[in-house]
């Protein structure tokens, strides 16, 4: 039993109604079930419920037993003060409020049909599969999962925008500075995205202006914020960089101690920190305003045009100091491309537009449908169970959708599996 269950058995009133009884006999009528609540709290707020012939509004508190209640320490929270009906699937211990009264209880154990759980059951601990209703989800309308991956896109893009929100009201609304940490973490990617936002944060951005008009400065910098420069190595270009940050480091009085160090390991050699690094800076010097810029793109095309920056010369034969390799250019990558759209410039838009009150998310929706879905094994296998438009949108829908509710099997949360439940329950297959 999860408690994510009984919020669906609550919040869709899925239990047996008739003659419904608190667990001391009072007769009970549930009016509203309350807004389910995101945040920290009582689980649905302001609930409308009758007991006996008194009504009351307040809140609502899942879960799996009553004594939970004690387990979580909400008798010790005045949160929980307003709560006026516990329901739980066994209410093992009665909770008594602060005022000397009993919580009014709903116990769900014997209200809850065997039809339900059995499907429930049998979407949750199935055999071992890529998600848990793969079986079944062929039979989930079309326009139910356009729907829930619209709906996906938003809560992966809202993420996202909170940072956006957290990082302006670290800078204090200094926009630029925001930009430049976050297309310094896009440029990190997944496993150094961390790392690079560590370095990018760790050089007050007044030093980043005064750097862009040299673009090797600004490598050694970045390289040297990043704990790159730092073994000994005989290679000319390597000698040059490390002289020039260790003369940075004089001059602006910087540190790079509690910068996260980035890594090699399991990287394809363009994905190299070094390789990265250096397209930054190129990037950075070359086009120190890029911020005005992003907030105005609306098109896949123009982000090419603004991106198309190689590394420093030097990168053209090597991926490590020292290290001669086949000579061939080390551009940004389209797929790099996509994902600071999606990471960054999307974002960035979308706070802006509402600092300053418009309404963007037209265009928006178009931008992220022109960018092509990323191909990886996540979005291989939902393309073998349904059918959904290949753009970024529905990409980025289907990745909060595995990482959210599949892989944590929360299936009576997930649009396609509560349609499930909902339809299979009146069936006597599965």
């Amino acid at each position: 039993m999860k408690e994510e269950f009984l919020h669906y058995v609550w919040r869709f009133q899925k239990y047996r109604k008739q003659q419904l009884k608190t667990y001391r006999g009072s007769l009970l009528k549930v009016l509203k079930v309350g807004t389910p609540n995101p945040n920290a709290g009582p689980d649905f707020l302001m609930a409308h419920i009758c007991v006996d012939d008194k009504q009351w509004v307040g809140h609502v508190e899942i879960h799996i037993n009553s004594s939970d209640w004690m387990v979580h320490g909400h008798d010790t929270d005045s949160n929980y003060d307003n709560v006026i009906l516990h329901v739980v699937w066994e209410n093992d211990i009665e909770i008594c409020l602060p005022n000397g009264h009993f919580l009014e209880v709903l116990e769900l154990k014997d209200l809850v049909s065997e039809n339900l759980l059995h499907h429930y059951a049998r979407l949750v601990e199935g055999l071992p599969q890529f998600i848990a209703c793969e079986r079944e989800c062929a039979k989930v309308p079309s326009l139910v999962i356009e729907k829930w991956l619209e709906r996906l896109y938003v809560e992966r893009l809202e993420n996202k925008v909170t940072q956006v929100n957290d990082l302006l009201d670290l800078t204090k609304n200094h926009w630029e500075a925001v930009c430049f940490y976050l297309i310094a973490q896009a440029f990190g990617m997944k496993v150094n995205g961390s790392a690079f936002l560590s370095m990018a944060q760790s050089i007050d951005f007044k030093i980043i202006r005064k750097c862009t008009s040299h673009p090797v400065v600004m490598e050694a910098l970045f390289l040297g914020q990043a704990g790159l420069l730092e073994e000994e190595c005989t290679d000319a270009y390597f000698k040059f960089l490390q002289s020039t940050y260790r003369y940075l480091q004089l001059k602006f009085g910087i540190e790079n101690a509690h910068v996260e160090r980035p890594q090699f390991f399991r990287l394809r050699p363009n994905n190299f920190p070094t390789i990265r690094l250096s397209q930054l800076a190129v990037l950075w010097s070359s086009k120190p305003t890029i911020f005005g810029a992003l907030i105005k793109i609306d098109s896949v095309k123009e982000a090419y045009r603004l991106f198309e920056v190689d590394a420093a010369y030097y990168w053209k034969d090597h991926y490590r100091f020292g290290v001669v390799s086949k000579s061939r250019p080390k551009a940004i990558s389209k797929l790099l491309v996509h994902s600071i759209l999606l990471n960054v410039v999307i974002p960035l838009q979308l706070v802006y537009a509402a600092k300053y009150g418009k309404e963007i998310w037209s265009q928006v929706e178009t931008l992220s449908k022109q960018i092509p879905i990323e191909k990886n094994k996540v979005i291989r296998n939902y393309e073998k169970l349904f059918l959904f438009e290949n753009h970024a949108w529905n990409g980025q829908a289907l990745l909060q959708m595995h990482k959210r509710y599949c892989s944590e099997k929360r299936c009576a949360n997930c649009g396609v599996g509560a349609f499930l439940l909902k339809e299979l329950s009146h069936s006597n297959t599965f």
